[in-house]
């Protein structure tokens, strides 16, 4: 079963940048999980990247007590990857 989560960074052009990170996508391309996300989150949703969970360093989401996935922390994962690629 694939898992995604889609969260929101702030981008000075923009004013919000929309990122998503998935999981169980065994040798996916890029663009093969940018469509995967749009087929099961739906077209509204304007990508500007899809990161796999495993770039991240991470095998599962980081949730909390009640199993919610903890945006927060995928969002500081997301933003120190982001920043080593720039």
């Amino acid at each position: 079963m694939v898992k995604a989560s889609v969260i929101g960074l702030p981008n000075q052009r923009l004013g919000t940048e929309i990122v998503a990170v998935v999981s169980n996508v065994p040798k996916a391309t890029p663009q093969e999980l940018k469509n995967l996300v749009v087929e099961h989150l739906g077209p509204d949703y304007a990508l500007s990247k899809v990161l796999a969970l495993q770039e991240l360093g991470m095998q599962e989401f980081p949730v909390n007590v009640t199993g919610k996935v903890m945006k927060i922390e995928l969002r500081k994962a997301v933003e120190g990857v982001l920043s080593r690629e720039s």
